[in-house]
């Protein structure tokens, strides 16, 4: 897999100036990484969420069982 991406690098550096393939990899990069960040954001703040709520449950738990 990495090979055949790898190839296609070297396709595209060969049909286009080098400047052009690396400056829209960069970008293409930066779009990924942004996703990514997105999508693990989303996963911490889901995990801050429940922990929260499951603070607050045990607290009226023990509130009212006590």
């Amino acid at each position: 897999m990495v090979n055949d991406l790898v190839d296609e690098v070297r396709k595209l550096l060969e049909a286009y100036p080098p400047w052009l393939v690396i400056t829209c990899l960069v970008i293409v990069s930066a779009g990924a990484l942004y996703v990514v960040w997105r999508i693990v954001k989303f996963g911490i703040v889901l995990v801050v969420t429940a922990l929260l709520v499951a603070l607050v449950a045990f607290a009226a738990w023990t509130l009212f069982i006590a």
